[in-house]
């Protein structure tokens, strides 16, 4: 964190209207709710830059975990599923996911 840490305001207090409390930093939560990147992403050293959402199949974790090193990256990847395919939404609420989740998933800028 200490790298990044300079960048962000990090003592700035907001009030937080639904826990009725002073909170301090918020990862620029009012540019995340109007769909903007927060500002840190923008000049993060590590390339840090996503937040949100993603479904991924769980059940291929173990799978992935344990196939050549060398192909890690693109296993990761395949576990990561489409928002919008008919079958992944079916599947994630069988599986209990809730519909503000799979929303937010599809607005993910992955």
């Amino acid at each position: 964190m200490a790298f990044w840490s300079h960048r962000l305001s990090l003592k700035k207090v907001y009030y937080n209207w639904k826990s009725g409390k002073s909170e301090k930093y918020i990862l620029c939560f009012p540019r995340l709710e109007t769909g903007q990147p927060p500002a840190c992403f923008h000049s993060c050293v590590g390339r840090i830059r996503y937040l949100g959402v993603l479904l991924y199949d769980g059940d291929r974790i173990q799978e992935i975990a344990s196939c050549d090193e060398s192909e890690l990256v693109t296993k990761q990847r395949e576990l990561i599923q489409n928002p919008f395919a008919p079958e992944v939404i079916a599947q994630a609420e069988k599986d209990g996911v809730n519909t503000s989740v799979i929303e937010a998933a599809q607005k993910s800028p992955v």
